[in-house]
């Protein structure tokens, strides 16, 4: 962008690990991304431009071939300066819709949401969604997330996930 020299440097991380034991699974994935910028402009200085930490759990039980009971648990922050601020921590019951191995639907009428600021520079304002002078906010609300998962040739893999919440208190 008008720059004269720039280079980026960039980590990524997508690790899912699952377990299929009878009727139960269990379903992890782990995503992290970290990257840095140089460019004219910023002088002798490398400047962050992606920092994302994300660990999601599903725990289902099926009753059926293709529907499970299931439990979610999601943990979304960054990893330079405050951890969890701002957080995104997910909770909740659920059902998951699983045809086969490469997609699957989790489905949430009540999923908790609870919205963090840790940073003590940030309390006193407003940010994330979270009030002055408080580190929490609390949603409760209908979830939606839809997950794709294959490997389209030798060593190349697409993930794609899409995910909906509708927060009932606000």
């Amino acid at each position: 962008g008008g720059e004269k020299f720039a280079i980026g440097i960039k980590g990524i991380l997508d690790y899912n690990f699952d377990l299929k034991k009878g009727k139960s699974s269990w379903l992890n994935s782990f995503r992290a991304r970290y990257g840095v910028t140089k460019a004219t402009s910023t002088g002798k200085k490398f400047l962050k431009n992606d920092d994302y930490l994300n660990f999601s759990s599903i725990y289902a039980s099926s009753f059926s071939k293709k529907w499970s009971y299931a439990g979610f648990f999601s943990v979304e922050s960054q990893f330079e300066q405050f951890f969890l601020t701002p957080g995104y921590i997910k909770l909740g019951p659920g059902a998951l819709y699983k045809p086969n191995e490469h997609f699957n639907l989790l489905l949430s009428p009540a999923m908790l949401n609870l919205t963090t600021k840790l940073a003590p520079s940030l309390k006193p304002i407003n940010a994330f969604g979270v009030d002055s002078g408080k580190t929490l906010a609390l949603g409760l609300g209908a979830f939606v997330q839809a997950k794709y998962n294959k490997d389209v040739a030798k060593g190349i893999n697409y993930i794609s996930v899409a995910t909906v919440y509708s927060n009932y208190l606000d």
